[in-house]
């Protein structure tokens, strides 16, 4: 007897109950920014119950007196003097609400993927107010970079910079800290030339960024070097142009306060893979507003804050627009 093929297959046009689809009951992840701008800024709090406006002052300082005392003579009384800095902060809010056909008829947890992606809008927030209230800086702030791309000494030209008017360092061990993007960060690393990070790396095994050559974190700290420690943030401002260029940022102690109200202000989350924020789930239930109980649930974020430039004579932060050597 002749071979004779299959008569049946999953292509039988006849076999009509046939699942056609397996469906994955986990989302594909995402592109995530991490959230880096909390590296930049002083932590601040309102008590609750004292208003929306946190008020800071400062001591005005006396010069040196060069003048010699005249013999037998009582002087004049000097007068204290002080200014201040104000911030009002304010309400962040959004919801996502679900109906009871969908929780219980969808493939996966709706609830639970609708929390990941309110808490990623909300953290991005966050980071893009501190990003706002940065880039609203004078011009006085803006530094010329040393070389066509970033190099380790544009890092030492911030510190004396910043060193030179006294701003001190913001971390506890000494170093300013700064934000660049890879694009940007990639020049830094590869940088052959005398003096920069390859060639002070290669001279120097007990070098904190020896291991950057070949251990990098996912998008956090790159080196410490020159003085300033540097960290990697694709939410940094991209300048358009020819060539485009992507800004970092440079920190000192006491140049932006990120401030809250007490107990309502948001997560310090960095990385949205790895951390969570803070996301309200409310179950609800019949209720007068919802008597047949077709709501399941609702998920929502309310935070309430600001964040304010501190000192604007001098600013203790600096600012450096790149171009990269790897994307036009």
């Amino acid at each position: 007897m002749a071979y004779q093929p299959s008569s049946n297959t999953t292509g039988t046009s006849t076999l009509t109950h046939l699942a056609t689809v397996f469906y994955q009951r986990e989302a594909l992840d995402s592109l995530r920014t991490k959230f880096m701008f909390w590296m930049g800024v002083d932590p601040k709090q309102i008590g609750q119950r004292n208003g929306k406006t946190i008020q800071f002052f400062r001591w005005g300082q006396f010069g040196a007196n060069t003048t010699p005392k005249a013999e037998g003579q009582v002087g004049t009384g000097l007068e204290l003097t002080t200014t201040t800095v104000s911030a009002t902060v304010a309400q962040y809010a959004d919801f996502l609400s679900f109906s009871d056909m969908l929780v219980d008829t969808a493939i996966n947890d709706m609830v639970a993927g609708g929390v990941r992606e309110l808490g990623y809008r909300a953290g991005l927030t966050v980071d893009n107010l501190i990003k706002a209230e940065i880039d609203t800086a004078a011009s006085s702030v803006d530094v010329t970079p040393n070389q066509t791309y970033y190099t380790r000494s544009d890092n030492a030209k911030i510190f004396s910079l910043l060193s030179g008017i006294n701003v001190r360092p913001i971390t506890s061990d000494g170093y300013f800290t700064a934000l660049a993007h890879p694009y940007v960060v990639y020049d830094f690393l590869n940088d052959p030339s005398a003096g920069g990070f390859t060639d002070i790396v290669k001279h120097d095994a007990s070098s904190t960024g020896n291991s950057r050559l070949t251990t990098r974190e996912d998008r956090g700290f790159v080196a410490a070097t020159a003085g300033v420690k540097l960290y990697e943030s694709t939410n940094v401002t991209q300048v358009s142009g020819s060539p485009n260029k992507w800004r970092t940022y440079f920190f000192g102690s006491g140049g932006v306060a990120a401030i809250d109200l007490a107990g309502r202000g948001p997560s310090r989350v960095k990385d949205p893979m790895n951390e969570q924020f803070r996301i309200n789930v409310i179950r609800p239930g019949l209720s007068a507003a919802d008597p047949e109980g077709v709501i399941r649930a609702y998920a929502s974020y309310n935070f309430v804050f600001v964040t304010k430039i501190l000192d604007t004579n001098p600013y203790r932060f600096r600012k450096m627009d790149h171009p990269s050597s790897i994307v036009a």
